[in-house]
C-alpha cells in the first residue's frame, strides 16, 4: 500500500524518525503560539492540515483583553494565503531558505548560551536585521510558546527545524501550552516518497501486474 500526499510531508516524517527513532508527523497547536515563524509553509492554504491549523491560528490571533496576540513572520518565494495574513512577510528564493534556517539556529543557540549541533560555515554574524529580530522574538517568547514551521520537502532542512523547535521548548511534553504535540501525532499525511519511487521503478521494469 503506497500513499501519496500533495504537497508531500515525507521529509518532515523522516526528520522526526531521525530525531525520535520512529517516523512521526507532529501535531501543531497554533492556538498556543505567541511567536510564529513559517518558512515556505502555506498552512492556511495547502500545507499539512489547513482546516485544523486555521482554527488554531485564528484562536492565537484573536484580540482579547489579557490574552497574548501571536506575532507571525512568514518567509516564502511566492504569494500565498498564509503570507498575506502575516505581520511580516519576507520574500526569499527557495535556494536561500536552508542557509537562513542555519543562521537562525546559530542566533537562537547563541542567545541560549550554546551552539547549533552542525557546521555550515556561518555563525550568524552577517544575519539580516529581520532575522536577528525574529530570533530574538522566538527566544524571548515563553518557553513552549514559540514555533517554527517549514514546508520544504528536504530532510536536512526539516531536521534543523526540529532541532530549533526542541531548543525553544515547542515539543516539551511537560508544558501544557506547548505548540507541538508528539504524543498524539497527526495522521493527515502519511505518504513516503521513497515508497513512491520504488513503485515507479517497479512499474518501469514491468514488475506490477495491477495498479488500483
Amino acid at each position: 500500500h503506497v500513499m501519496v500526499d500533495t504537497p508531500s510531508c515525507s521529509a518532515l516524517r523522516k526528520a522526526y524518525a531521525a530525531f525520535l527513532g520512529a517516523p512521526r508527523l507532529p501535531r501543531y497547536r497554533l492556538e498556543n503560539a505567541h511567536e510564529l515563524l513559517a518558512v515556505d509553509a502555506d498552512f492556511l492554504g495547502t500545507w499539512l492540515s489547513p482546516v485544523e491549523m486555521a482554527r488554531g491560528y485564528t484562536a492565537a490571533r484573536r484580540l482579547e483583553v489579557g490574552r497574548a496576540f501571536c506575532h507571525h513572520t512568514h518567509v516564502e518565494a511566492r504569494v500565498s494565503l498564509t503570507g498575506g495574513c502575516a505581520d511580516r512577510r519576507i520574500r526569499m528564493h527557495p535556494a536561500q531558505m536552508l542557509a537562513t534556517i542555519d543562521t537562525l539556529a546559530d542566533l537562537v543557540a547563541q542567545a541560549q548560551g550554546g551552539r547549533a549541533p552542525w557546521e555550515h560555515g556561518d555563525n550568524g554574524t552577517d544575519a539580516a536585521p529581520w532575522l536577528r529580530e525574529t530570533a530574538e522574538r522566538l527566544v524571548k517568547a515563553p518557553r513552549g510558546r514559540a514555533l517554527v514551521l517549514c514546508g520544504r520537502d528536504d530532510v536536512g532542512t526539516q531536521q534543523r527545524v526540529a532541532w530549533l523547535n526542541h531548543a525553544l521548548g515547542a515539543d516539551d511534553a511537560a508544558l501544557a501550552h506547548r505548540t507541538i504535540d508528539l504524543a498524539y501525532p497527526s495522521q493527515q499525511a502519511l505518504g513516503d516518497d521513497d515508497e513512491l519511487l520504488t513503485l515507479l521503478a517497479d512499474l518501469e521494469r514491468g514488475a506490477v501486474d495491477v495498479l488500483v
